[in-house]
């Protein structure tokens, strides 16, 4: 018999998953508390040493921490192939490429080494 995987650092995972959730939900309604969330995600992720998924990386403002939504950033399409997002609340611009072929590192095939179930408590 093969004994189940376990996941290191699962509450971890859990408590970024949370202050993401959380995060994403005071976006629109109280920015400060959205980018105190966000902080607080980037102090557990910094001191567990566990890496974010790039998508969650993308969700948030790099310099305040706080949720991007259509509310709270700006969508400049800069040309063809470009895409700029600037942040409301402190004005920081991060501009995004635009290729249909690109793909981030966690969505290939070739990245995915084993998956590992976990059971809910």
């Amino acid at each position: 018999m093969s004994k189940r995987k376990s996941l290191h650092n699962k509450e971890v995972f859990h408590r970024i998953n949370f202050l993401h959730q959380a995060s994403s939900l005071m976006a629109n309604k109280n920015q400060k508390l959205s980018s105190f969330y966000g902080n607080i995600l980037n102090q557990v992720q910094k001191k567990a040493v566990v890496k974010i998924d790039p998508t969650i990386k993308r969700d948030m403002c790099k310099r305040c921490s706080t949720f991007l939504t259509p509310q709270t950033a700006e969508v400049i399409p800069e040309n063809d192939t470009s895409v700029l997002i600037e942040c409301k609340q402190c004005g920081f611009k991060k501009r995004y490429l635009i290729n249909d072929y690109y793909k981030l590192w966690c969505e290939k095939d070739s990245a995915i080494l084993e998956t590992i179930e976990v059971s809910t408590p």
